[in-house]
């Protein structure tokens, strides 16, 4: 054991008690053990005849040698390395007999766990070292017994202690020759003495002559000089004398009393770290590399996923269980392929769903780890779904910005283009006007000046609402009836309407009060929606009706325009207000018309929206506030709010 741990050798053809053994070994502590193995008895038995090794863990059931004759050939290789049977056999005569052909223990696969593993190889180490020390000689057991660390003692059949290692005066503060006048009730608590008194009673009982045993191990309270008292493990054989008779017992005891003082501090420190991960603000979860499956999840953990978090029912779980299905490649390839081969620490986001089906955003740190015996995946989850929403509910805002300074600089090339083409578009009405009064132009030279005047009219107004875009001017507010506007705007379109096969409906509230609006401006929104109705109408089916309605709405007065068109697709229903969108054909819209509705309806505190299935017409809804003279609307929208939150207090 020159590197500080203890050199283990299995042989074992089994790979999967061999995995087993190795996980056994690695929960008692890796750093330990040195674990070598072979999967016959043929490789191992050279392996044996190199040297180098502590312990034999040996299986008797192999390719190449089954039974007891395995551990015969092996003390023939290798006298000197102490043997444990490990069988899956729970018989205690096949037990018996492998001690008695020179194995130091018997241990039954399945009932092993890491404790009683590490122990019975420790004491195999250890009694392989005593038997030989005995056989060497008396003189030289002398010399060991008296300078080992561990109190040895031998006592009769009576016992009477008659002899005992010098270090007993370090375990229990009395000499040698003190500890010799004493009995063994003398130097244990009563119910130590009773419960050994007892298992050594148990022990005479099955015993025989000739045969050989493991040592009897008692962990037993022990009385000091000065009236203390400490835990030591006490390792008893049984020698009998040429009659058969039991002669004397051989005892080893050793001091445990530091040993379980680490066992309780490891045991403190599994409760501190469980404390930490219950405490932390991430959710933790362990997951079986090989299956998945959480082995281990932290309240925080359980509450994540929806699971309850007492009966920690997140444990079992398939870890893909937990993620989206459209992200489960990512999960598959990071937290396990990646990472099972890379062994780093790996960073990802993915869609997580919860027990009770909602979808949240999780950052996951995944590390590989040792869990149990077997390679496991620790995450480190956190909930991220609010910065993820953040980051998008973020781009979609500079999205925006970038958009608004497109549309600024677009507003300037727009005013600027309007100004400079009003001066040809005047020039050009000019003179086709000029033109028409000439006497020697024939009918199809005056038709054709007539297109021109009115397609340079056309694109005068064109220029104007771009440079009513652009400017964005403040309106100018009277109180003014939104009836008047309304019919006045019909009237305008009615000899249109009737040439489109149009029919109006108008159904207006007689007694809707006046408010402050620009009378013009309101105007111009009315005549945008009808003119888009008209269009879409007889594009359609070169006929149709439109009803336009008002009426009061709380503190507001609803006018609606509905038309049985071919509708707006749900797809377009969001778009229609943007900027230069428009679904006409080149030449037949600008795209600015509803944009213009829109900015002087917000300007006067009010709203337009469409409401529209496609094949079913559409219906365009108008809201302006009603705002008494004395009233700007932002004023009207505060007293709104404030009637409203007295009425919600009352």
């Amino acid at each position: 054991m020159d590197s500080g741990k203890t050199r283990v050798f299995l042989i074992e053809d089994n790979p999967g008690d061999a995995r087993l053994i190795r996980g056994l070994l690695a929960e008692a502590g890796n750093s330990l053990f040195d674990l070598g193995h072979a999967d016959c008895l043929s490789t191992g038995l050279k392996r044996l005849a190199e040297g180098g090794i502590d312990v034999l863990l040996l299986d008797l059931s192999l390719p190449d040698s089954q039974g007891l004759d395995s551990v015969s050939k092996v003390i023939a290789k290798a006298p000197k390395v102490p043997i444990v049977v490990m069988s899956g056999l729970d018989d205690e005569s096949v037990a018996i007999k492998a001690v008695q052909e020179g194995a130091q223990d018997y241990l039954v696969k399945g009932s092993v766990d890491a404790k009683l593993l590490a122990r019975s190889l420790r004491y195999a180490i250890e009694r392989q070292q005593l038997r030989e020390a005995l056989i060497e000689s008396e003189s030289h057991y002398r010399l060991l017994a008296d300078n080992a660390a561990d109190v040895i003692w031998t006592t009769n059949m009576k016992w009477q202690i008659t002899y005992v290692s010098p270090s007993i005066k370090r375990l229990l503060g009395h000499t040698a020759e003190e500890t010799m006048k004493l009995t063994l009730k003398a130097i244990l608590t009563p119910d130590s003495a009773e419960q050994a008194r007892k298992a050594i009673q148990d022990q005479i009982e099955i015993r025989t002559p000739r045969s050989q045993y493991p040592p009897l191990v008692l962990t037993l309270e022990h009385v000091r000089k000065d009236g203390s008292t400490l835990w030591a493990e006490v390792m008893m054989s049984f020698l009998w004398d040429e009659d058969g008779k039991l002669s004397e017992v051989l005892g080893v005891t050793r001091d445990i009393t530091q040993r379980e003082k680490v066992e309780e501090m490891l045991h403190q420190r599994e409760q501190d770290y469980l404390i930490l991960l219950e405490s932390t603000h991430d959710s933790i979860l362990v997951v079986d590399a090989e299956t998945l499956k959480v082995v281990f999840g932290n309240r925080r953990a359980a509450l994540m996923f929806g699971f309850d978090p007492v009966l920690h029912d997140v444990v079992g779980v398939n870890l893909l269980d937990f993620v989206h299905p459209e992200d489960r490649e990512i999960a598959i390839k990071g937290f396990v392929e990646d990472l099972y081969q890379q062994e780093r620490r790996q960073r990802y986001d993915v869609r997580a769903k919860t027990k009770d089906g909602r979808e949240i955003w999780v950052s996951a740190l995944a590390t590989r780890i040792g869990f149990q015996g077997r390679v496991a995946v620790l995450l480190s989850l956190r909930d991220v779904t609010k910065e993820k929403r953040m980051e998008d509910e973020r781009q979609k805002l500079e999205e925006e910005l970038l958009l608004a300074g497109r549309l600024a600089a677009v507003g300037e090339l727009a005013a600027g283009a309007a100004h400079e083409l009003n001066n040809p578009l005047a020039a050009i009405q000019g003179f086709a006007q000029l033109l028409t009064k000439s006497t020697d132009l024939n009918e199809a030279t005056k038709k054709d000046l007539d297109t021109i005047y009115r397609e340079a009219q056309r694109a005068g107004k064109i220029t104007q609402n771009l440079l009513f875009f652009a400017r964005k001017h403040k309106p100018e507010r009277r109180l003014i009836s939104l009836n008047e506007a309304l019919e006045k705007t019909l009237e305008l379109r009615a000899h249109q309407m009737k040439v489109n096969n149009i029919e109006l409906s108008g159904q207006l509230q007689p007694d809707l009060p006046l408010t402050m609006a620009d009378f013009y401006q309101v105007q111009q929104v009315f005549m945008n929606i009808i003119i888009n109705a008209e269009q879409a109408m007889v594009e359609a089916h070169g006929k149709g009706k439109l009803v336009v309605k008002t009426r009061i709405v709380g503190n507001s007065i609803q006018i609606t325009f509905t038309d049985d068109g071919p509708g707006i697709s749900e797809e377009n229903l969001d778009r229609i207000f943007n900027p230069f969108f428009t679904t006409k054909e080149v030449g037949k819209g600008t795209g600015l018309g509803l944009s213009i509705c829109h900015g002087i309806v917000e300007t006067h505190g009010g709203r337009i929206y469409a409401k529209s299935k496609l094949g079913k017409g559409a219906t365009f809804v108008v809201e302006i506030p009603i705002v008494p003279e004395d009233q700007t609307p932002a004023e009207q929208a505060g007293l709104v709010q404030a009637k409203g939150g007295r009425n919600r207090q009352s």
